[in-house]
């Protein structure tokens, strides 16, 4: 089939394989994931309610199936042209829980429900009511088990046209579950009825009069709803646009910025309550996500959440990782927080109260955290604390790692630039020593005191702390990491080819998990090595760059969920895997596009 991604005054398209995945966001924080033939429990409509993600509609699917002829992502909705002249669109309400769907003719729709946490894999329990109010059709769903009273939401349905109420059960097989090695890889779902006509609009919430009322609204008002849309888009493109050569790479640039702008979730009074790491299964809060993407927010969005995890440190006296606290320790949480504050008080948005409350958080960082951390003269964390969070047998990474010392050595600095007080220099200086005497033989950078192994981590040091080596160790540094983590598609595996515990194949090998920190590729990894390999010797590593940005503006485009930056590949070849759409992926493309554009050197990727 024909996919085209339009956008603004651009466009690009290409023939791809069949059954893609689209996904469209709300300011609410929910989602549309569809594909064709649903091959996830994960696609669907979800919608987020108190803070607590809920699937709802399971799928919407022709009563005849037409083959799809072309897919057209106009980054606000996305357009079906089927065989026979068929044409469907669909979108997202930015300012309610409500899903528009539209024909160019009057056809049968069915549609399929999985009321459900998102993680709440059990069968047991789920009821579903339909009646008819207001000139809606609005289904109650009540999840009961073990006599208790769970979740509980309606779904309302405004449209013209008839309904023929069906009611059953059906069998969905999940094949990309299957494919991920997660199960469940089937689930029962509810087919409540069909519809037949033009246009309908899907509401949920909490309360039955406000799923009718958005349901009548958004019906009444759909068409400037998506006129509305639709300039945000082209404002949006226009606002957004470098002077970049290649049309893929433009648009992959606007289409990768686009889907972190719409990872924010917003609060009823428009406040930005946090970022989204990834989706679907990521679609929460966590700082070292949001902290890594904050470059490439707007200003004023990084300045909002910041604040949000400053106010949280003051109050509990701990920053946590992520948004259930007190459930895992990560070893990188404080300097990245502090990195993004850095970078907030240089653009001038960090001032005032909010500067004086950070250094006062620094300060005692450095003063009593930081020591109780140190070992023989090294910052040591615990197994899983790194952004490396898995573990095969006795590998989470315990002990004095490279990026880590790396985010140290950069609040040291930033502190001495905060108080002007020079001891913090002095100590970054004696970390630095430390550092290169431990991991440094002047030819290999170790990914650990007492541990050479070759992992991606060393782009991650460069990128917090580029002044641990002089340019030309970098480069002796990155040749060595190459030689054992670089893949022939375009990726950096996560662990040296050669070691026992790599595995190839994402969620294969003996244990599911081992691949993700033992052989995956990911993005974000991806596309700061890019980005280092062109700051140090871009002539020298330009095949690397090219290949690197390459198959991340290809994942962007053309496999993954089209416009977004997928989480990870497998290692052996490139296969998007992990969540479709994660944030840190979209903004580290961003990053480095932004400095190789910035460059006059000239660019094939």
């Amino acid at each position: 089939m024909q996919c085209t991604h339009r956008i603004g005054a651009y466009a690009v398209q290409k023939k791809i394989e069949e059954n893609p995945r689209i996904l469209l966001t709300n300011t609410k924080g929910g989602f549309f994931y569809w594909q064709e033939d649903p091959a996830s429990r994960y696609q669907g409509f979800f919608v987020r309610e108190n803070g607590v993600m809920l699937k709802t509609i399971a799928g919407l699917r022709l009563g005849v199936r037409m083959a799809v002829k072309r897919v057209t992502n106009k980054f606000s909705s996305f357009e079906i042209e089927r065989q026979g002249g068929v044409r469907e669109m669909f979108f997202l309400d930015p300012d309610s829980n409500s899903l528009v769907w539209q024909a160019n003719e009057a056809i049968t729709l069915s549609v399929l429900l999985d009321g459900k946490e998102i993680f709440d894999n059990s069968e047991m329990g789920r009821f579903y009511e339909m009646s008819a109010e207001e000139g809606c059709v609005v289904i109650e769903f009540v999840k009961r088990e073990d006599g208790l009273l769970g979740r509980r939401f309606f779904l309302a349905i405004a449209g013209l046209g008839g309904s023929t109420v069906k009611k059953e059960w059906r069998q969905e097989q999940y094949a990309w579950d299957r494919a991920r090695n997660d199960p469940p890889f089937d689930r029962y779902v509810f087919h409540a009825l069909d519809l037949q006509g033009k246009k309908f609009v899907f509401s949920v919430a909490e309360e039955k009069d406000i799923a009718i009322a958005s349901a009548r609204r958004v019906y009444d008002t759909a068409e400037t709803i998506k006129k509305s849309l639709d300039a945000t888009a082209e404002w949006f493109a226009h606002k957004h646009d470098r002077p970049i050569g290649d049309d893929e790479i433009r648009v992959a640039y606007l289409a990768a910025k686009h889907s972190l702008h719409h990872m924010e979730v917003k609060d009823e009074w428009k406040n930005s309550e946090g970022l989204y790491a990834g989706i679907p299964w990521f679609a929460q809060f966590w700082l070292r996500d949001f902290a890594i993407s904050s470059d490439q927010l707007v200003i004023s969005v990084a300045h909002a959440i910041y604040t949000r995890y400053l106010d949280q440190w003051i109050m509990r006296g701990t920053i946590h990782g992520h948004e259930a606290p007190g459930t895992i320790i990560y070893a990188d949480t404080e300097g990245l927080f502090f990195r993004c504050a850095e970078r907030l008080m240089r653009m001038g948005a960090l001032q005032g109260e909010e500067l004086r409350k950070t250094k006062e958080l620094l300060v005692s960082f450095l003063a009593n955290d930081v020591p109780s951390r140190m070992r023989n003269g090294l910052v040591h964390n615990g197994p899983k604390e790194t952004w490396m969070d898995t573990e095969y047998q006795g590998s989470g990474r315990a002990g004095a790692r490279i990026e880590i010392q790396a985010l140290t050595l950069a609040m040291f600095r930033f502190a001495g630039q905060l108080t002007g007080d020079k001891t913090y220099f002095l100590k970054e200086a004696e970390l630095l020593r430390a550092v290169r005497s431990a991991l440094w033989d002047g030819a290999m950078l170790a990914d650990g005191a007492g541990d050479a192994t070759q992992r991606p981590n060393i782009f991650l040091a460069y990128r917090f702390y580029p002044d641990l080596l002089l340019r030309h160790e970098w480069e002796k540094a990155f040749e060595s990491a190459l030689d054992e983590v670089w893949l022939p598609w375009g990726g950096i595996a996560s662990i040296a080819k050669t070691h026992p515990f790599f595995c190839g194949t994402d969620r294969g090998c003996d244990d599911r998990n081992r691949s993700y920190h033992h052989g995956n590729a990911w993005f974000f990894v991806n596309n700061y090595a890019a980005l280092a390999l062109f700051e140090v010797n871009t002539e020298k590593f330009q095949p690397f760059i090219d290949a690197l940005l390459g198959a991340s503006t290809n994942d962007i485009l053309w496999e993954g969920a089209l416009g977004h930056h997928s989480e990870v590949s497998s290692a052996e070849q490139y296969v998007p895997r992990g969540c479709l759409a994660q944030s840190w992926s979209a903004a580290s493309y961003c990053d480095a596009i932004d400095r190789v554009v910035q460059s006059k050197t000239p660019h094939t990727f």
